[in-house]
């Protein structure tokens, strides 16, 4: 129930809660206060900045109580049912108390093949702690299984207080983390602080592979465009931005180029989407409505660098080393789509990405690249950087946009669809970064010679994320259609364990597996899938002939069954059923007939939902259980593992 409060009651009075009974005051700071109402007046509606104001919130009073969500209710003078219905909805709100460090350790997929799930087990007996299950005796620690932090080739990972990380974290690097939490210096273990180096992933952007030749390319030499300077962390400044690599050189040219003509460019290119559609680019800049003489709109562009897909990390990397080049990306886009403003959206665990993306930003604006009147065309463009939350779901276009406007993260109903009535209920475009990021590179090499690299209509370079059982983990930035077996065996050395790669999810978690008949598919958005597959959001996860695919394919659906926003029946019900069937088939319980059970599953959830999260769950058990399901017999028939068996589940907790 909302307070009633007079009129005359003051903005401090509503944030502070000054007129409340003093039992149920939860107060701001005066900072706070002054923090959340400027980052209301960036936003067209101030609902907006209710996921910034809860994040404000935890960061106050340690967790996200009733009373704190009154709280930022009143700072924002909206109904305490939206913020409870919000802060409700996304996984990072504590919604009760937690550790004075709370760690989150990944147990997906590529962390699990990785050790995760023996690691999480150190953690909590070193701190006393289960996960989920409260803070320890002391109140110093507390403990949470995450489902994914994009760490998938530095995997063991660890987040502290959701906002510091640490990876290939081993025993004594776990201790010491600890001790540095314990002196109060945990902050100084954060990659913005110095101290990640290239622990994040292996940076394989130059692989001696020119002298190989593959028919259908074109060429067998080509540049480095999105991972320039990666793993140096000197490389992210303005000044090395423009001294070192053509820095807002494209963004000067765009300028001088009539809108229309810059889209032209980018359509000539070929490039798809590079966040897991592979829809052109350059038509879907297209669709945004021009204005008529007497109706002149507002449009927004949105950078979606919600990077959630278990297996992924390459968005990550080139915001952490070329945030400029996000950045130019975003604004030759608005100028070509004629917008007014942009939103880079971030998931929430990237807190230092965000500090760094905002000084960038404060960086492009003081050089004249963002702002008004940009570089004295009269044009004005500027950058807003929104936090998400925890929410998978997000990195749907039009969830995003919910998550953006201060709602739920929840997908829309389509059509209207974004271009139409977007964020605000204006015309918006959005576009994943690592295409925003090749965007500057089209312009200055011109979209007809970025287009002869890679095959016809799989133009341009990809960046590959490569983690689980091979040798060297890590991005490799290449031209697309390369074979799978080329990349995983003569570039990233193949099996880490020395064992026989039995299957390879191609395109992130939501991919359907390839099994070794596939494994020489070129890696393009087409030959891809008429592999059987998607190409997605490029990450490539290895699984050797130990792994366990029950396990392997009730992680996957774990993850699924978690993240589902619970809004399309089909999904919400179906995803959970999935789980539930593979649990008591991994455990011994399962019975034959459930393996017809799930094979009647998948179709009445593919297809049937508002957005394709239903679909992306469905990938990985269609295609498991079609092409293992010797393992899922025998499971039931034997009530244990057809193989050695790697494991990847948590024994300790779990959702």
């Amino acid at each position: 129930m909302n307070h009633p409060l007079p009129p005359e009651t003051s903005d401090h009075a509503l944030a502070t809660g000054e007129r409340l009974p003093k039992s149920e005051r939860t107060k701001f700071s005066p900072e706070a206060i002054a923090e959340i109402l400027a980052i209301a007046t960036k936003y067209p509606d101030k609902l907006a900045a209710t996921l910034p104001a809860l994040h404000i919130a935890q960061r106050e009073f340690g967790f996200v109580s009733l009373d704190a969500m009154k709280a930022v209710a009143r700072a924002l003078s909206i109904p305490e049912g939206h913020v409870f219905g919000v802060a409700s909805f996304y996984t990072m709100y504590q919604k009760k108390p937690v550790g004075k460090f709370h760690l989150q350790v990944c147990t997906n997929i590529s962390c699990a093949l990785s050790g995760g799930v023996e690691f999480l087990e150190k953690v909590c007996k070193k701190t006393g702690c289960h996960p989920g299950g409260g803070p320890s005796a002391d109140g110093l620690w507390s403990v949470e299984e995450a489902e994914c932090l994009a760490s998938c080739g530095s995997a063991p990972c660890m987040q502290v207080n959701a906002d510091v990380y640490d990876e290939n974290i081993d025993d004594a690097k776990l201790g010491e983390i600890m001790k540095a939490c314990e002196r109060g210096e945990y902050r100084e273990w954060g990659l913005w602080a110095g101290c990640g180096d290239t622990d994040m992933a292996t940076f394989r952007t130059k692989p001696d592979h020119q002298r190989y030749t593959f028919e259908g390319f074109g060429t067998d030499k080509y540049p480095n465009l999105m991972l320039r300077g990666a793993g140096d962390l000197n490389n992210w400044p303005l000044a090395v931005y423009v001294s070192k690599h053509e820095g807002y050189v494209a963004l000067k040219k765009a300028l001088q180029m009539e809108p229309v003509a810059v889209t032209e460019e980018v359509k000539t290119s070929g490039i798809r989407g590079r966040g897991g559609a592979g829809f052109p680019a350059g038509l879907k800049w297209s669709f945004m409505p021009k204005d008529t003489p007497d109706r002149k709109l507002t449009r927004y562009v949105v950078c979606n660098a919600d990077e959630g897909e278990p297996g992924t990390f390459k968005d990550r990397a080139i915001m952490e080393y070329n945030p400029h080049q996000v950045i130019e990306g975003v604004i030759i886009s608005g100028w070509a789509m004629q917008c007014q403003t942009g939103f880079i959206y971030v998931r929430g665990e990237f807190l230092w990405l965000i500090e760094k993306l905002e000084h960038a930003i404060q960086e492009a604006r003081d050089a004249g690249f963002l702002g008004k009147d940009i570089l004295g065309t009269g044009w004005d463009f500027d950058l807003i950087v929104h936090r998400g939350a925890g929410a998978y779901i997000c990195g749907e276009e039009t969830a995003l946009l919910n998550s953006l406007e201060g709602r739920r993260g929840e997908p829309r109903v389509k059509p209207p669809f974004p271009a139409a009535k977007g964020a605000f209920g204006q015309p918006t475009t959005i576009n994943n970064v690592e295409t925003l990021a090749a965007v500057p590179a089209i312009l200055r090499m011109g979209g007809a010679e970025y287009s002869k690299i890679g095959r016809p209509k799989n133009t341009g370079t990809r960046v590959f994320c490569l983690s689980g059982h091979v040798k060297r983990p890590g991005l490799y930035e290449l031209p697309l259609g390369l074979p799978l077996d080329f990349i995983m065996n003569d570039l990233a050395g193949g099996s880490s364990t020395g064992k026989k790669i039995k299957c390879v999810i191609p395109g992130g978690a939501s991919a359907p597996v390839f099994s070794e008949k596939e494994f020489s598919t070129l890696m393009d958005f087409d030959s891809v899938r008429d592999a059987g597959s998607m190409g997605g959001s490029g990450g490539v996860i290895l699984l050797d002939e130990d792994t366990c695919m029950v396990q392997a394919c009730l992680r996957l659906i774990r993850f699924y069954a978690h993240e589902s926003c619970g809004q399309c029946t089909p999904c919400r019900e179906g995803c959970n059923w999935m789980e539930m069937i593979l649990y008591r088939i991994e455990h011994g319980q399962g019975r034959m007939e459930d393996l017809d059970l799930l094979e009647s599953i998948t179709p009445n959830i593919a297809g049937k939902t508002l957005c394709a999260f239903g679909d992306a769950a469905c990938g990985p058990m269609d295609s498991i259980l079609q092409k293992f399901r010797s393992e899922f017999e025998h499971h039931i028939t034997h009530k244990t593992c057809m193989v050695n068996g790697h494991r990847l589940l948590a024994n300790v907790g779990g959702h």
